[in-house]
């Protein structure tokens, strides 16, 4: 169960220090025997309410850190709810009632540093692109058409034309294509402050060699003053027709780089590191790539 931690450095939060013994920080762990039953259908039931109401209250009210709370201290309501008809005058005992109930909860939902917690969720709005960015990262190879094999909860009207995703395969190519593919990394990292672009060179090299392509018309050469002939033009565009088809993908269009969402990577590669979770959500292969991508891109 996911339980607020209050005013202290996580468990496994070494790269941490604070001046002030971390008052007021306040961060959601995931503890697996936390909870009795009661308190998770609670939690649960707090969940399913938000979901089903989420489109008239779009705040969550801090539900579940209240739950936690006031489970924590065995709180109980002992001052009865005081009830005020419209046409009944408010006497002071009833807003001496009412206030001293109200104060009475607040203080069940203080923190033990003094402060309240409150939703801050400002920053989530980042999570999905990075979701999404995440899993495009996840592999080496492109993927053309369909859906990747664990990707159960997608489905297409159109089988899936025009998608594009990157796989890590272990198994696939050859050392000539790894060796090549290695060579391009190497030669963008060094050109990367002349050409920021990476010229697609990765997936054109995989298609390439996957249609065994061969350009066979040979490349046409005019100088300066030369004058350009018809037939100069037609072989030129032939050649480069040729070379263009060879790179289409199968169900018709030219994979492209559409990397805009990539530089949200950088500060959430930094997060999980400082929280620890690094190698908890990323295999070897995810953060070579990261690693590089921050690598070529920084100023």
């Amino acid at each position: 169960m996911w339980r607020l931690r209050i005013g202290a450095a996580a468990k496994d939060d070494h790269h941490l220090f604070s001046t002030n013994n971390y008052v007021g920080r306040q961060t959601w762990e995931f503890d697996a025997e936390a909870g009795s039953p009661a308190e998770f259908a609670g939690m649960e039931q707090a969940r399913r309410n938000f979901s089903l109401n989420r489109s008239r209250f779009k705040t969550s009210g801090d539900l579940l850190w209240r739950i936690q709370f006031l489970s924590e201290k065995k709180f109980e309501q002992k001052i009865p709810r005081v009830r005020v008809e419209d046409a009944e005058k408010i006497t002071y005992e009833d807003a001496k009632t009412a206030m001293r109930r109200g104060i009475l909860y607040l203080a069940a939902l203080q923190a033990k540093d003094g402060h309240w917690p409150a939703e801050n969720s400002g920053i989530m709005f980042l999570n999905s692109p990075f979701v999404s960015s995440s899993f495009s990262k996840q592999f080496i190879r492109l993927r053309i058409g369909a859906a990747a094999k664990d990707d159960h909860h997608l489905f297409s009207t159109n089988n899936y034309v025009g998608r594009q995703t990157w796989e890590f395969d272990a198994e696939a190519g050859s050392p000539a294509e790894f060796a090549g593919m290695e060579q391009a990394r190497r030669n963008f990292s060094l050109n990367r402050s002349r050409f920021k672009t990476s010229g697609d060179l990765l997936w054109r090299i995989q298609f390439l060699s996957e249609k065994k392509f061969e350009q066979k018309i040979p490349r046409v050469r005019v100088e300066d003053a030369e004058k350009i002939t018809y037939e100069d033009a037609k072989t030129t565009m032939r050649r480069g027709i040729l070379y263009l088809a060879a790179l289409q993908a199968k169900d018709g269009h030219w994979p492209a780089e559409n990397s805009g969402i990539m530089f949200l990577n950088s500060p959430f590669f930094i997060c999980l590191y400082i929280t620890g979770h690094l190698e908890e959500i990323f295999t070897v292969e995810h953060r070579k790539e990261f690693l590089r991508y921050m690598y070529n891109h920084q100023v």
